[in-house]
C-alpha cells in the first residue's frame, strides 16, 4: 500500500504515517508483520526481526496470519 519500498536497516526505526485499525481488513495500511518465522516465509526467504513498541499502534486482524504496526525497530536481518 506504499509507493516506496521500506528499507530495513539494523538499528533503524521505521514508521508509517497511517495505520489501518480495522480488524476485519486482513491487509491494510501499516507495516505488515508475521508473528512466526514459519508464516513469514510465505512472503519471502529473508527474515527481519523487529521490536514493536506496543503503545505506538498495532492492529491484529481476525485472521491472525499477520498483523500491522505503525512503528518498529529493526533488530536483525536473517538471510
Amino acid at each position: 500500500m506504499q509507493n516506496d519500498k521500506i528499507k530495513y536497516e539494523i538499528g533503524k526505526t521505521i514508521s508509517v504515517d497511517y495505520l489501518n485499525y480495522d480488524i476485519f481488513t486482513s491487509c491494510g495500511h501499516g507495516i505488515n508483520l508475521s508473528p512466526t518465522i514459519k508464516l513469514a516465509k510465505n512472503w519471502g526467504d529473508k527474515i527481519i526481526k523487529v521490536e514493536v513498541p506496543f503503545l505506538k499502534g498495532i492492529c491484529i486482524p481476525l485472521q491472525h496470519k499477520k498483523f500491522r504496526v505503525k512503528e518498529c525497530k529493526v533488530i536483525e536481518i536473517i538471510e
